[in-house]
């Protein structure tokens, strides 16, 4: 699912959040989470999603933190969306603006995607032993 990761750097002059309005209707929280030698939990990458309505129009917010397979903080966007599947697009299109390239796929929960980003982690990184998506709704 995971085509390639080639993480673009930090730009700690650019703030990234969502709209405060989009926590007035509710965010879910996602967070990537992998096991590396010693039992430590590393963070391997934070997405938060919400909606908001522009006129008659519904909108998808999502916003990515990327972090590298040994847990630094490497990238951060966010996007807005509409039309159909908006949350995937959104999803899948904001992993993209950090340098996370996916294959070809049918739109899916963006918790399959964390856990295929988990998997490719794993895979070029033999010190992650386990990895998991947890999740968190914000009202």
């Amino acid at each position: 699912m995971i085509k390639s990761v080639q993480l673009k750097p930090l730009d700690v002059n650019m703030p990234c959040e969502l709209p405060t309005y989009v926590y007035g209707n509710g965010v879910e929280k996602y967070t990537l989470i992998a096991t590396v030698p010693g039992d430590y939990k590393i963070t391997l990458a934070k997405l938060t999603i919400g909606s908001s309505m522009s006129g008659t129009t519904m909108l998808s917010h999502a916003m990515f933190e990327s972090y590298s397979e040994h847990g630094e903080k490497m990238s951060e966007a966010k996007i807005r969306i509409s039309g159909c599947e908006r949350d995937f697009m959104a999803v899948k299109n904001v992993m993209s603006k950090v340098g996370i390239e996916l294959e070809s796929i049918a739109p899916c929960h963006f918790s399959v995607l964390l856990s295929a980003l988990g998997a490719y982690y794993q895979a070029v990184n033999p010190e992650i032993s386990e990895y998991a998506v947890v999740s968190q709704r914000c009202h």
